[in-house]
C-alpha cells in the first residue's frame, strides 16, 4: 500500500513539474522579461516588465523575450580592437571650427519597468529591435548626435579647461539620457579617455 502511494505521489509530483515547466517561464537575474502576446486583441508586447523569477506562459499564445539589466559598455575609440561593442574614435569640430578626435566610453542601462519619465522595456522592442545589435546602432547613432552637439560648442582651448570639458560632457550625458529614455534606455555615465588634436594625429 505504501509502495503503491508512494509512486502515485512520484506520478502527481512528475505531473506538477511539468505543468510548471511547459505553462512558465524563469526570468534569469540580471535580467528583465518581456511578455508578447502573438495573436488575439491583447496582441502585443506588456507594457511593464517582468522581474527575475517564474512567470505564466502559454505556448504558442505568449512569447518571452529577455533583456539584459546590467550595464551595457559602448566606446568610441581609435583602436576596436581594444574593447567590445566599439565604434572609431569621434570627431568633433569646435566651434573655433577646429577638429579634435576623442576616445569615448558610455554606460548603459535598460529600465526593467515604464514610468513617467521613460519609457519600458517593451518600447526598445517595438521602436528599435529585439537584439544587442539593433540597440547599440541606435545609441550609437544618438551618441553622436548629442556628442558633438554638446562638445562642439567648447572652443579649441576650452578643451583643455577640466571645469568646461565635464561640464559639456554632463550636457551631453543629458541629452543623450533623453533621448535614450524614449526607448526605455538611460545613461549611468559619459566617460572621455583620451582626446587629440587632429594635427597633433597627423603629426
Amino acid at each position: 500500500m505504501l509502495r503503491g502511494g508512494t509512486f502515485l505521489l512520484s506520478i502527481c509530483a512528475l505531473v506538477v513539474v511539468g505543468c510548471a515547466w511547459f505553462f512558465g517561464r524563469v526570468v534569469e537575474p540580471g535580467h528583465v522579461g518581456v511578455r508578447q502576446i502573438t495573436f488575439g486583441p491583447m496582441q502585443g508586447f506588456s507594457e511593464q516588465g517582468l522581474k527575475p523569477g517564474y512567470h505564466w506562459n502559454v505556448p504558442f499564445y505568449t512569447r518571452f523575450h529577455f533583456l539584459p539589466t546590467t550595464i551595457i559598455p559602448v566606446h568610441f575609440n581609435a583602436n576596436r580592437d581594444i574593447y567590445e561593442a566599439s565604434y572609431p574614435a569621434l570627431t568633433v569640430k569646435t566651434a573655433d571650427a577646429q577638429n579634435i578626435e576623442v576616445n569615448i566610453s558610455l554606460f548603459i542601462r535598460l529600465y526593467e519597468g515604464s514610468a513617467k519619465e521613460h519609457a519600458g522595456p517593451a518600447q526598445l522592442l517595438t521602436a528599435v529591435g529585439s537584439t544587442q545589435v539593433d540597440w547599440m546602432e541606435h545609441i550609437n547613432q544618438k551618441a553622436k548626435y548629442a556628442l558633438q552637439k554638446s562638445l562642439g560648442e567648447l572652443l579649441f582651448n576650452e578643451f583643455y579647461d577640466p571645469y568646461k570639458r565635464e561640464k559639456s560632457l554632463e550636457e551631453a550625458r543629458k541629452i543623450l539620457d533623453s533621448l535614450l529614455a524614449k526607448v526605455g534606455m538611460g545613461v549611468e555615465a559619459v566617460l572621455l579617455r583620451r582626446y587629440v588634436y587632429e594635427a597633433e594625429r597627423i603629426n
